[in-house]
């Protein structure tokens, strides 16, 4: 058992080692056991070609133009697994090699281990492909849906538009044949107003005309008819073009 010296010493050297304090001192330590890193937060080895990786993200997306934030996380997600799936398949390759070498079976655990990851990430990576296609899916059957909604609106106002428009021309045309069928009728009054003064000037004319005249003379009828005629004729012809001045 420690007695209470050995502990004060144990915990005064402990103070004197705590650990790197540095930024690339703390980064460093965080590499001490990173071996494959499939398993840990996604970044690409030094010993991997990070323009490739870089190249593989542009391709993706080149090929499916995120226009989304989360369309953007997807295809990165994509990039991502794919790259830890090719990584997978790096790893397995010196596992068969040596078994070639030695003819010995590859290490099953190790070789197991990878095989895992590749089958993980290669789901996750079809995973985030579907969510994208389906994202993508659904927006345009949301379009679709907006388009088909307006159009039906746009009908239907055009139809509301249509049905006042041809309402109002049928009150239009009820008004002007209201008003014509007035016109007709007052002219037929003032046709008969006019045959009626016309009759009573007509017999008069006849009884004036008839009557015997100094000297047994008589005026003929038939002559003062004719000029009473062309009178009225005269007369109604100046009063109609006198009223289609006035509606001018």
């Amino acid at each position: 058992m420690s007695s209470a010296a050995q502990l004060s010493a144990n915990r005064a050297n402990a103070q004197l080692s705590t650990g790197p304090q540095t930024e690339a001192g703390l980064a460093a330590v965080a590499h001490n056991n990173f071996r494959h890193g499939l398993a840990s937060a996604f970044v690409v080895l030094p010993s991997e070609d990070h323009a490739a990786y870089d190249d593989l993200l542009l391709n993706l997306n080149l090929e499916f133009s995120p226009s989304t934030e989360t369309e953007e996380i997807l295809v990165t997600a994509m990039a991502q697994h794919h790259w830890l799936t090719q990584r997978a398949l790096r790893l397995q390759q010196p596992l068969f090699e040596a078994a070639v070498e030695t003819g010995a079976a590859p290490d099953a655990k190790q070789l197991g281990l990878y095989l895992r990851y590749q089958s993980t990430n290669d789901r996750a990576y079809h995973k985030a492909l579907s969510q994208l296609l389906r994202l993508r899916s659904d927006r345009r059957r949301s379009q679709i849906g907006f388009e088909s909604q307006k159009a039906r609106n746009d009908l239907q106002q055009a139809k509301l538009v249509a049905f006042a428009e041809a309402q109002t021309t049928k009150q239009t045309q009820a008004i002007r044949a209201q008003e014509m069928k007035e016109e007709l009728h007052a002219a037929k009054l003032r046709q008969a107003e006019a045959h009626a003064n016309y009759a009573e000037l007509e017999d008069y004319m006849k009884r004036t005309m008839e009557a015997p005249l100094p000297g047994e003379g008589r005026v003929d009828i038939e002559q003062i008819h004719e000029v009473v005629v062309n009178a009225i004729r005269i007369a109604n012809a100046r009063e109609h073009a006198k009223r289609q001045q006035t509606a001018a």
